[in-house]
């Protein structure tokens, strides 16, 4: 069951991914959008879809009001392109994940550099310390 769970999320995945890129023409979507990951449920009735983007709070806002908005239209495109019984309803939740690693990362650029500037600083003191015993 988990296999196909997961073969049926793949899929959803893929034809999200076509129909935003190819079919949806509002512009509180953006066309940077990710769709980072898709989860289904046991009973396949439900697709968690984890969507990113870059921009500020307004912009995700809007995007998620938009995507809420072509919900329909877009289980009706899962469920062409899908052979289930029942089209899962889809529930789109804002994945923040990249942003938070973007920043993570960069925190620990800013802390490798510091101290590499600690080190080179302490290391030029010592050697003036040594030349000043000499």
């Amino acid at each position: 069951m988990q296999h196909r769970k997961e073969r049926v999320a793949g899929e959803v995945q893929r034809i999200l991914i076509e129909v935003l890129y190819g079919e949806i023409n509002d512009p509180r979507i953006p066309h940077l959008l990710s769709v980072n990951e898709v989860q289904m449920n046991r009973d396949l009735s439900l697709a968690t879809i984890y969507v990113s983007t870059m921009g500020d709070d307004d912009e995700k806002q809007e995007m998620m009001e938009g995507l809420n908005q072509a919900k329909g239209f877009l289980r009706t495109r899962v469920a062409e392109g899908i052979n289930l019984r029942v089209a899962p309803d889809l529930r789109f939740v804002l994945d923040e994940s990249l942003e938070r690693g973007n920043r993570m990362s960069a925190f620990i650029d800013q802390v490798r550099a510091e101290d590499a500037a600690r080190n080179a600083k302490l290391e030029a003191q010592r050697r003036e310390d040594h030349e000043s015993e000499d």
